[in-house]
């Protein structure tokens, strides 16, 4: 079996199920924290990408695979099926590690880890354990790529090629363990003021940029991790009962999201490519697919509309291997966390505002205005055009941000139902344009409201 990528892949590759998640978390932050590269399904895995395609790949480019046992790995057919890639690769490098208390093999495990050294968590630390697994990671010649300990940097170049003139171009390269001190102690984000100090402090100790420009002049914002607001309480007589319940969510892992929504000057961009990929052909031979934007040529500066959720999922992967960088549409609980701002109201400016900063009852959308920007300068959060989330839709409650993204990253149409968020130049009434809002739409829904705001991950 052959897989041929050109992307860069991680050393060490975490097989495990989803239920053993906060150990394995545990056990990947120190590796990395050690200096190795790592792969495991809720880091590397985006909205829209090819499941089976992607881990398959992650394992074939891997040096040595972690197998992590307990009685939910064992009785997982995903796990099961990861063993046997291992094997159909000649990959011989398995170092197993028992989370609970070691038990029975199950005769599907016991052929394929027959006289493998095993490790285990039950009544060890973490800490011991990673030692213990660092060694092994040197007896198998696995090297770290990063120095322990080394901290962000951030390193600015102009593009070979932009088919945009930018300023600058950002090319970055992080260690994720630099901000595991900032994530073991998370703010709560109570007020705009505050929020603006938070994002200050993060940009700093991390040697970030606040903002920062892609090669297609794509603006992103730097939103730092905390603990913000998501929902509404029973006291707020617009809401549905969607909306509910009320709670403080941590958003644990910065990242940067774009001040505006994809702009049509994006997309023509893709219109224009020559990628032969089926599905980038198929999506610019769809004459639905951001048909305003097709006839009108001056829309090239508006944000782009009649995009659905497939849409955007194949965007992301265009710009993806186009950028190198690693973008996606945000969680609901991302994209209400730094909607908010701090702002702990309906909306994120002040209710006494005579005239809301916000592009709603037009005719049509409008163009990027610095003064409809919240307190870390994302433009638009409230109206303009409603925006999707990767998040699925559940009637009675928003999805912790754990679930969800679990949930998210997945294939578009494994999520039939999203959530869209923010309102619209349509939206006729300010009570619409709600913070805490939350509309379900169909995966494969275009309408010429609705658009898209991107997430670019940090490492």
């Amino acid at each position: 079996m052959s897989v041929v990528s050109t992307k860069s892949h991680a050393d060490v590759f975490i097989s495990y199920a989803v239920k053993d998640r906060d150990p394995v978390i545990a056990l990947a932050q120190g590796l990395k924290k050690a200096g190795f590269s790592v792969w495991r399904d809720g880091d590397q895995l985006l909205c829209g990408d090819y499941y089976g395609e992607q881990i398959a790949q992650a394992i074939h480019h891997s040096k040595v695979v972690v197998l992590m046992l307990s009685p939910n790995s064992l009785a997982s057919d995903n796990v099961m099926q990861e063993v046997r890639l291992v094997w159909d690769f000649g990959h011989r490098k398995i170092l197993p590690i028992w989370l609970t208390e070691p038990g029975p093999m199950p005769e599907r495990f016991r052929f394929c880890l027959a006289g493998t050294q095993y490790l285990s968590l039950f009544n060890n630390t973490v800490e011991s354990i990673l030692k213990q697994l660092v060694d092994s990671m040197r007896n198998l010649e696995v090297k770290p790529r990063i120095q322990a300990g080394s901290s962000y940097r951030l390193e600015v170049s102009e593009p070979a090629i932009s088919p945009k003139p930018v300023t600058a171009y950002a090319s970055f390269s992080f260690q994720e363990a630099s901000t595991q001190d900032w994530e073991s102690d998370l703010d709560e984000i109570d007020s705009p003021a505050f929020a603006q100090k938070i994002q200050k402090k993060f940009a700093q100790k991390s040697r970030l940029p606040l903002s920062w420009q892609n090669a297609w002049g794509m603006e992103f914002r730097l939103i730092p991790p905390g603990i913000g607001k998501l929902g509404t309480s029973p006291e707020d007589t617009d809401a549905a009962k969607s909306e509910f319940p009320e709670q403080l969510v941590p958003i644990t892992t910065g990242f940067w999201m774009g001040t505006f929504p994809i702009t049509g000057e994006v997309v023509q961009q893709f219109l224009q490519s020559n990628h032969r990929e089926r599905r980038f052909e198929r999506l610019r031979g769809d004459r639905t697919f951001a048909r305003t934007l097709r006839s009108q040529p001056q829309a090239r500066e508006l944000p782009v509309t009649e995009i659905n959720a497939e849409d955007a999922a194949i965007l992301c992967q265009w710009l993806c291997e186009k950028d190198n960088k690693r973008y996606r549409i945000p969680t609901e609980a991302e994209w209400e966390y730094a909607a908010r701002a701090g702002a702990s109201g309906a909306f994120w400016w002040e209710s006494s505002s005579e005239r809301p900063p916000a592009a709603f009852a037009a005719k049509s959308p409008a163009p990027p205005d610095p003064t409809r920007s919240n307190a870390w300068g994302l433009m638009d959060m409230s109206g303009n055009v409603e925006e999707w989330t990767c998040s699925p839709f559940e009637k009675n409650t928003i999805l912790d941000k754990v679930e969800e993204i679990e949930r998210a990253v997945v294939a578009p149409s494994k999520i039939r139902t999203r959530v869209v968020r923010g309102g619209s130049w349509q939206s006729s009434q300010l009570s619409h344009l709600r913070l805490p809002r939350r509309r379900s739409m169909f995966w494969q829904k275009r309408a010429p409201d609705l658009g898209i705001r991107l997430v670019c991950m940090l490492d």
